[in-house]
C-alpha cells in the first residue's frame, strides 16, 4: 500500500520531468528557427507566451490539419494565448484574408471557420471572386450590403494590413507555418518536424520553455 502510494505520488513529478526534458530537447535549426528580425506581437494580458498559425482557405494542408487546430486551442494551457493569421502572398490570399476578418468582425460564429474550408475543399468552389464570397456570406444569413460594407471596411483592411505585415516580418515560406512569441518559427519540412501536427506539439512545448521571455 504504502510503495502504491509513493508510484501515485511520483507521477506528477515524473510527468514535469518528462515535459522539461521534452523543451530541452529542442533545438534550433532542427524543431524551430528563430527569426534574425522579431516580429512584434501583442502577448494578450495574463498569458505568458502567443501561439500563431499561419493559414490560407485554399491550402489543403491546412484544411487536413484544422481538427487538429480545434483540438490544440481546446487544450491549450492557460497561459499560452492562440491566434490563427491568415498568411498573404498574393490577391487570392488577401481576398481570403478579409473573409477571415470579415466573418469574425460580424460575430459570426466560430463555425464559419471551418465552413470556408468545406467550401473550397468539399463543395469545390475556390472562392476566388469577391462575388463568390459575398455570396457564401449570403448563404449563410449575412445581407449582401452587410457583408460588402464589412469586407471593405477599414477595420477589416487594417487587420488585413497587420496579417500581410506579420507575414512578410515572419518570413513565412509556406503554410501552415507556426510562430511562436514573434520570435521562432516551426514549420513543416524541418528535421525534427514529422507533421503538421508535430508542428503545434512543438511550438507548444517551445511556447513553455520561452514563457515570458
Amino acid at each position: 500500500m504504502f510503495r502504491r502510494i509513493l508510484v501515485l505520488l511520483s507521477l506528477p513529478i515524473m510527468t514535469m520531468l518528462f515535459t522539461t526534458v521534452q523543451a530541452q530537447s529542442l533545438q534550433e535549426g532542427t524543431h524551430y528557427r528563430a527569426l534574425s528580425s522579431p516580429v512584434n506581437v501583442s502577448v494578450p494580458r495574463g498569458k505568458d507566451g502567443i501561439i500563431h498559425e499561419f493559414f490560407w482557405y485554399g491550402c489543403i494542408h491546412c484544411y487536413n490539419l484544422e481538427p487538429a487546430v480545434i483540438e490544440f486551442k481546446q487544450n491549450l494551457p492557460d497561459n499560452l494565448a492562440f491566434e490563427e493569421v491568415p498568411a498573404t502572398f498574393s490577391e487570392v490570399h488577401e481576398l481570403h484574408g478579409k473573409a477571415f476578418y470579415t466573418w469574425q468582425f460580424l460575430d459570426m460564429p466560430d463555425s464559419t471557420h471551418q465552413a470556408i474550408y468545406d467550401e473550397i475543399f468539399v463543395n469545390n468552389n475556390d472562392l476566388r471572386t469577391e462575388r463568390a464570397v459575398e455570396a457564401f456570406f449570403v448563404d449563410k444569413g449575412i445581407p449582401a450590403e452587410d457583408f460588402r460594407r464589412m469586407f471593405n471596411s477599414f477595420s477589416v483592411q487594417t487587420k488585413n494590413r497587420m496579417a500581410q505585415n506579420m507575414t512578410a516580418g515572419a518570413q513565412v515560406r509556406g503554410t501552415p507555418s507556426v510562430m511562436v512569441n514573434g520570435r521562432y518559427m516551426v514549420e513543416s519540412g524541418m528535421p525534427g518536424v514529422r507533421s503538421n501536427e508535430d508542428m503545434l506539439r512543438i511550438a507548444q512545448e517551445l511556447a513553455l520553455q520561452k514563457a515570458g521571455e
